[in-house]
């Protein structure tokens, strides 16, 4: 029963939000160690192995095509698909 809602959980979080949760734990785990005083290789070993971690999130991220947003206009520097206006009160400062 618990690994069947485990499995469905998974199957509806996209690839991004998984590997964002995975990354947060891998550092709240790291931080946990290194105060509570983990050994200097487990606490070495951890730090050398969190720019892959750190890397690979921003790949993961990055490269999702779910995420869509709308084309830039003309001598628009960025767009939030939430807040559309935001790039008209810039021009109007």
């Amino acid at each position: 029963m618990i690994l069947r809602i485990h499995f469905k959980i998974l199957s509806i979080m996209s690839k991004p939000v998984l590997v964002t949760i995975l990354t947060t734990l891998y550092f709240l785990f790291y931080a946990v160690m290194y105060f509570t005083g983990a050994s200097a290789p487990v606490i070495v070993g951890m730090l050398m192995i969190s720019p892959i971690v750190l890397i690979y999130w921003v790949y993961v991220v990055v490269t999702d095509r779910k995420y869509d947003t709308r084309d830039l206009k003309e001598d628009e520097e960025f767009s939030y698909r939430d807040f559309p206006e935001a790039s008209e009160e810039k021009k109007q400062k």
